[in-house]
């Protein structure tokens, strides 16, 4: 069976200047599919009121489910007292979730003047329902070339999903990917391919070089489907 992007949505949004900062609540635009992958990329950046440059925490709730964190990646830009992060997370299997229902993302952080978080919603069909992470990578504080990871290691046919946070404009995808839903300012973006075969996948961004960034990207196994049975008969002469 092969994966294939159901929906997707940039979700709720928040920013304030103390410590935690919730974003608004936003469900996805249409009930989901039971027995989908349900991704959720959640990004978060700060400003400290100091000389630190911790990236925020960030968490996600969504009623009815529960998340698991596939990976995250991170920035802390000293001169600049400042710091982001990105973190890709899943529901396998997932139950139906009503358009009606909504999730909320929350970044914690000490010392901040500001604090921002955002998050945009997926929809996949077609990704293996029991344990389908294949593969995981990430980047922190990047800088001098286009967001990416160290290259994915895959062993089947894979839905690639690549998530960064940076301080400068991402605008375009890399090579062979979809760019997918952006956050403020093209600050925040994500790419993705499906039906990827298997093998050694670059995740760059097709961007300018932005300075810092944090980058990750997560592998998701293709369902397997029952090869169909061929019955053969023989005859004597």
């Amino acid at each position: 069976m092969s994966n294939a992007l159901v929906q997707s949505k940039l979700g709720g949004s928040g920013s304030g200047s103390s410590s935690p900062v919730v974003s608004s609540a936003v469900g996805f635009n249409s009930n989901t599919t039971a027995g989908n992958l349900l991704v959720c990329v959640v990004w978060g950046t700060l400003t400290h009121s100091n000389s630190l440059s911790s990236p925020p925490t960030l968490s996600l709730a969504t009623t009815g489910l529960s998340w698991s964190l596939a990976k995250t990646a991170l920035y802390a830009d000293i001169a600049g007292d400042t710091g982001g992060r990105v973190s890709i997370y899943y529901v396998a299997n997932a139950p139906s979730i009503s358009s009606s229902t909504t999730t909320v993302a929350t970044a914690t952080g000490s010392s901040i003047s500001s604090m921002n978080v955002q998050f945009a919603l997926y929809e996949f069909s077609g990704v293996q329902q029991s344990s389908p992470v294949d593969d995981l990578e990430a980047t922190n504080t990047g800088s001098g070339a286009p967001p990416s990871t160290p290259n994915l290691s895959t062993s089947a046919t894979d839905l690639i999903l690549v998530a960064c946070i940076s301080e400068d404009a991402i605008t375009g995808a890399g090579s062979g990917f979809t760019l997918g839903v952006a956050g403020s300012g093209n600050l925040a973006a994500t790419q993705y391919i499906l039906n990827k075969a298997s093998g050694s996948i670059a995740t760059a961004f097709g961007t300018s070089a932005p300075d810092p960034w944090g980058c990750c990207a997560a592998a998701f196994k293709g369902a397997v489907t029952g090869k169909p049975r061929v019955q053969a008969s023989f005859f004597g002469f």
